[in-house]
């Protein structure tokens, strides 16, 4: 058992078939009430490390949809980003 992030299946090898090799499964929920329902979570993030135009550019384009799309089409990317096409994912899931 591991607990992975959930673009791990992009490192498989493309003969291993999901739920026979590999499975996943979701935490069950802590049992302590003082803990509510916690969700671990992750996040991108980027900076410029040398202001220019072409690294502002970069910046502005992946704030778009389109630019989530792509990485949607790849499989295992959430986005949360609401103008995004949620038809885009790869697996629709």
């Amino acid at each position: 058992m591991h607990r992975q992030a959930s673009f791990i299946p992009i490192f498989l090898p493309e003969e291993v078939a999901l739920g026979e090799d590999a499975g996943f499964f979701h935490f069950p929920p802590f049992d302590a009430e003082d803990l509510g329902r916690p969700v671990l979570g992750s996040g991108g993030l980027t900076t410029m490390t040398t202001d220019s135009d072409l690294a502002r550019a970069f910046t502005d384009f992946i704030k778009l949809p389109v630019a989530r799309e792509i990485m949607m089409q790849q499989g295992q990317f959430l986005t949360p980003h609401l103008e995004a096409n949620p038809e885009i994912y790869a697996t629709g899931t």
